[in-house]
């Protein structure tokens, strides 16, 4: 039981509401959440952004525990994923975090999603 539990997957889901279209968080309930958490079994996190640099102080600071972790995932502009990485790079395991424990990745809901093309 601890080795299937250990192997289980949680990602911390990050939404900038107010990007390009503004749908970020419909995009988040109708799509990705039922294709991350229904089927494929991945436990998720939500961290809905209010303003500019939210995610930097929050990943920057010690209340954040990113070794839960097994993946960030940004759902937004190229703005969201820079205030991201400006923040872990505050943090003095950066190194560790990125090279060995986190993956990163970013759905596009942009103005003109550009950074994912």
């Amino acid at each position: 039981l601890l080795q299937e539990q250990q192997k289980k997957k949680k990602y911390l889901i990050v939404i900038n509401p107010k990007s390009g279209t503004k749908k970020a968080l419909q995009s988040w309930n109708s799509i990705v959440k039922p294709m991350l958490e229904d089927e494929a079994g991945i436990t998720t996190d939500v961290f809905v952004t209010t303003h500019a640099s939210h995610i930097t102080e929050y990943v920057s600071s010690s209340e954040s525990d990113l070794e839960s972790y097994s993946a960030i995932v940004c759902m937004g502009g190229d703005g969201l994923l820079f205030e991201l990485l400006q923040g872990l790079q505050q943090r003095n395991d950066f190194d560790v975090l990125l090279k060995e424990k986190l993956k990163l990745g970013i759905i596009g809901c942009g103005t003109s999603n550009g950074l994912p093309k």
